[in-house]
């Protein structure tokens, strides 16, 4: 893997990263780089938001929600761990039949955690994340996470792990935490209506600002179009062989 991100960025006109800190770390190639985020969209509350959660077995108040892959650099095992030592209600998006997954369900098995699977009907997902107190977000690695996006689109209050890429991305929004007795603490609070709608509206309109997909595929075709044209291979057959 090493090798080909070595070979693949020193025969590249131009390096685009999707985060401000991919850019940083992309500067050891002394190569052109350019930042141009990952999009997403902006996500209004479904009206039977609460009727779709009840026809699918979800909590319909008072509960959070994790979406994302089952694996160890997503913090999952945190997620759960803070979840069931605080009491609160969290509804886990995901595959659990895992080698891994497995092994969490059987430690984690508190009445209080709610493991549905994986669930791709965005009604529901969407219903999920308007509805959920919190939205807990636990990757960690490498640039702009679309689930954290998605989360903002909605305008769910995020608790997400402490990195710079996340912080980057939800640019002072929500709370950062470090390990299980942070998020631990920070499941505990409840803000008022007043500061949620806030961060709701700036959430939402940061998405629109920011990672907008309109914005997003301009600045793509600015940057191919400002490439220098290469001479194409005479003999691209004898190349192929």
């Amino acid at each position: 893997m090493r090798w080909s991100e070595r070979r693949a960025a020193k025969r590249s006109q131009l390096l685009v990263a999707d985060n401000p800190e991919i850019a940083l770390y992309l500067a050891k190639y002394n190569k052109p780089t350019q930042t141009i985020a990952y999009g997403s969209h902006v996500v209004e509350a479904p009206e039977n938001a609460v009727q779709i959660l009840e026809q699918a077995g979800l909590p319909t108040h008072n509960f959070h929600v994790h979406i994302g892959r089952v694996q160890p650099d997503n913090h999952v095992w945190e997620i759960l761990a803070a979840a069931e030592e605080s009491g609160e209600t969290l509804v886990a998006i995901g595959d659990y039949s895992t080698r891994y997954g497995k092994k969490l369900r059987k430690i984690f098995n508190a009445k209080n955690l709610y493991f549905p699977g994986t669930i791709y009907d965005k009604t529901v997902l969407n219903a999920l994340r308007t509805q959920a107190v919190f939205y807990l977000h636990g990757h960690s690695v490498g640039g702009t996470n679309p689930a954290l996006l998605e989360a903002m689109g909605s305008g769910t209050m995020i608790l997400a792990h402490d990195n710079p890429f996340n912080a980057s991305v939800l640019g002072g929004l929500g709370a950062l935490w470090s390990n299980e007795e942070s998020l631990t603490e920070l499941l505990a609070q409840r803000p008022t209506e007043a500061v949620r709608a806030e961060q709701a509206e700036i959430s939402k309109a940061r998405v629109k600002e920011y990672f907008n997909w309109s914005r997003i595929a301009e600045q793509y075709l600015e940057a191919m179009a400002n490439l220098p044209l290469k001479k194409p291979r005479q003999n691209w057959q004898g190349f192929l062989k």
